[in-house]
């Protein structure tokens, strides 16, 4: 689903045409440890494996360092993924302001230069997403819940159906040709990425509902007694 942060990536890039090679050795050093921490997992738990991997080390150093490098992870892969909402951010600040859009300073022809977005522009825009996010995930229960209904509803669209409806407009219009296998594959997306999002949404509402009637409705206190008292920092 990183679809959506490729051009972004790209243009951030010196030598931007080394980008599918750098997107093949990621891909394949990704699927390698996914894989391989997923078949050990299941290896040695079975269908008792938990959902959140690192549930499975008892508590002690070794469990705080793995969600210490979960916590470098996510971290890493939010930084990435927000750089789109904030490079909008700065450019609408930019445009109230009437500066460039460009991160460069640039001639406008009339001899004026525009001024660039300054760090501190991005300080504010990058924060402000970053706290938005935290009260967000820490205000909101059944985060997961939530996680896959968004995902669902614009995962999807933006990662497949999206571009291939773009091709396919293109292509009806002339400024782009594209056979008639292609065609085939671009519907069968438009169709497949259909078919996702209506299932996502509705595994995600019915686990939604599911929880609202055992532990309450969102924004209420979900925390029920055995589970408080039994809680212990270890």
């Amino acid at each position: 689903g990183s679809q959506f942060v490729y051009l972004e990536v790209m243009s951030e890039m010196k030598k931007a045409p080394d980008f599918p090679a750098s997107l093949f050795r990621a891909g394949v050093v990704i699927l390698v440890s996914y894989v391989a921490v997923s078949l050990a997992g299941f290896y040695t738990f079975g269908s008792s494996a938990p959902e959140y991997i690192v549930d499975i080390l008892p508590p002690g150093k070794t469990r705080w360092w793995a969600i210490a490098l979960m916590l470098v992870h996510t971290m890493v892969s939010y930084i990435l993924m927000s750089q789109v909402l904030c490079s909008s951010l700065v450019s609408t600040v930019m445009q109230m302001r009437g500066s460039a859009l460009s991160p460069q300073v640039a001639n406008t022809g009339g001899g004026t230069l525009t001024p660039a977005p300054s760090r501190e522009d991005w300080m504010i825009a990058s924060s402000g997403v970053l706290l938005w996010s935290f009260l967000v995930s820490n205000t909101v229960p059944f985060f997961k819940e939530m996680t896959v209904i968004i995902g669902s509803l614009v995962g999807g669209p933006i990662s497949f159906a999206l571009p291939a409806a773009f091709l396919l407009a293109a292509n009806q219009k002339g400024t782009l040709h594209i056979s008639a296998k292609e065609c085939m594959v671009l519907y069968f997306l438009l169709a497949f990425t259909s078919l996702l999002m209506i299932l996502g949404l509705a595994s995600g509402v019915v686990s939604l509902l599911a929880k609202w009637d055992t532990f309450g409705y969102p924004f209420a206190c979900h925390c029920i007694g055995k589970l408080c008292n039994n809680f212990e920092i270890q």
